[in-house]
């Protein structure tokens, strides 16, 4: 192999150079860009004293948002030195793996800890215990399958090898994660419907919001997942699709673990305001459309203190309009 061209330069063949050095670059240069102004405003919004979460909540957040950011500078780093200089790309692509899909499992399990943390003060709808074992298991099982099987095909990327044949049943838990995950929550969502929780808005709202975040969120990694499993087999024709979608889905995910703050509401509401209307719509009915909208310009919401912010927390034997504490302008 030449020192100078990197295995993905040679797969990609004579349109290796034009898509690495020019089009997937500006790809994630953009990601990379877009990166900045969530990180900018999120600092801006603690010194503020706007953004009211724990240190540490602040901080394992801020940490994520930087690990997105090393994400697309790292890839950024790999495409450019792909057809130019092998050695480095050889290095640079194991570590872009690994912080990669690092940053995907902390998210999938930050999802699945906030679907625990809604609905632990529901009695009714809380998650039970042998499903909170059974998904943490799996999640760690795919977790380490995926990370180490990416690692290894960016150290040796030989197509029809045994290697990405692992990484494909690697990925293939990680959509069978995903899937439960999403399923988890649309069954918690219809659960919530069908008890009187219609004075509890507050709840109904963060249940809501989290939900439709998520579903964004998974619903871009899963679509990630199904292009690669493509590109795998058509790799030159779908490489430019599948690194927009990358870096689609990185800076997706930034920015619903950002709006899912309520400090952030206003950027939710202008961004996702007329999903948020229809799922209303759908799931609560159109009659109680206009008072929830009518509630999001005409009232503060107060929550207790939570351990982790939007998510309201409370005894779980009171009833569930105790914890919802609504305060009028």
């Amino acid at each position: 192999m030449d020192e100078h061209i990197g295995p993905f330069c040679i797969v990609l063949g004579d349109d290796g150079k034009i898509i690495l050095d020019y089009i997937a670059p500006i790809i994630y240069l953009t990601a990379a860009v877009l990166m900045i102004p969530i990180i900018f405003m999120f600092i801006r919004a603690r010194i503020k004293e706007k953004l009211n979460i724990p240190t540490r909540v602040f901080c394992m957040t801020l940490s994520y948002f930087c690990i997105q950011l090393i994400t697309c500078i790292l890839f950024l780093i790999w495409v450019r030195s792909e057809c130019h200089n092998g050695e480095i790309s050889i290095i640079l692509l194991p570590i872009a793996q690994f912080i990669f899909t690092t940053q995907m499992m902390i998210l999938i399990g930050l999802w699945f800890y906030r679907l625990y943390a809604t609905y632990r003060s529901v009695p009714a709808l809380e998650l039970r215990k042998h499903t909170i074992i059974t998904f943490t298991i799996f999640y760690l099982v795919t977790w380490i399958s995926y990370q180490v099987t990416s690692v290894l095909y960016g150290i040796y990327p030989v197509p029809g090898g045994i290697i990405e044949t692992l990484y494909t049943y690697s990925v293939i838990l990680v959509l069978i994660l995903i899937i439960t995950l999403v399923s988890l929550y649309i069954y918690k969502m219809y659960g919530v419907y069908r008890i009187d929780i219609t004075d509890g808005q507050t709840l109904l709202i963060v249940i809501r919001k989290t939900a439709l975040l998520t579903f964004v969120s998974v619903s871009a990694t899963f679509l990630f997942f199904v292009v690669l499993q493509i590109g795998l087999q058509y790799y030159a024709e779908t490489y430019p699709i599948a690194a927009l979608i990358h870096m689609s889905d990185v800076y997706t995910n930034a920015l619903c673990v950002f709006l899912s703050y309520k400090q952030f509401d206003e950027y939710y509401y202008r961004l996702c305001g007329f999903c948020d209307s229809k799922c209303i719509q759908k799931c609560v009915g159109n009659k109680h459309v206009k008072n929830v909208q009518e509630m999001r310009n005409s009232i503060q919401i107060t929550a207790p203190k939570t351990k982790l912010d939007g998510v309201p927390s409370a005894d779980s034997n009171s009833d569930i309009r105790k914890t919802v504490d609504v305060v009028i302008k």
